[in-house]
């Protein structure tokens, strides 16, 4: 990660003097020839071969903040920092305290968890409530069938399964 590292300590010098705590560990830049082959992307072998300024992407807490490329000044990426900052800061997407982003990153993958548990708990109650009508017979016409088919696509939509 040749380019990203460089980028990104120059990132954080131009950064750190406006915050009272290190932000190296809350930084990262990467460039797009450090995470894209030249082979798949034209605009990253044009990157490749000094035909293209080369790209950076900067995050903060693994939440995206902006992009900018090399031949930008740096009071240009600063500003454009600050604002992509205030943007996800007051959209709730990053903190100050770190403490925080963890926290909501936690409860981000127990809810997701939570959320994956209920589909498949509802998908195997559906399933087990159509065998047991076609093997009681309950289902006797095409009708029944069809109503039956509408409920478990009304469950399936409350529950977020598609």
């Amino acid at each position: 990660m040749r380019y990203s590292e460089y980028a990104e300590k120059q990132v954080i010098q131009l950064l750190q003097p406006d915050f009272s705590f290190d932000i190296s560990d809350r930084i990262t830049v990467v460039c797009d020839l450090d995470q894209f082959k030249a082979s798949e992307d034209k605009s990253v072998w044009l990157q490749k071969k000094e035909r293209a300024p080369k790209y950076y992407e900067v995050y903060w807490d693994d939440e995206w903040i902006i992009d900018f490329a090399d031949d930008v000044q740096p009071q240009i990426v600063y500003a454009l920092f600050w604002q992509g900052f205030k943007k996800k800061y007051e959209a709730g997407r990053i903190h100050l305290n770190k403490f925080l982003t963890d926290l909501e990153k936690e409860q981000d993958i127990t809810y997701l968890i939570e959320k994956q548990k209920k589909q498949e708990q509802a998908k195997d109650a559906m399933a087990g409530a159509f065998e047991v009508a076609a093997d009681n017979k309950l289902l006797k016409n095409p009708e029944e069938t069809q109503i039956a088919k509408e409920i478990a696509t009304e469950i399936e939509k409350e529950t977020g399964e598609t």
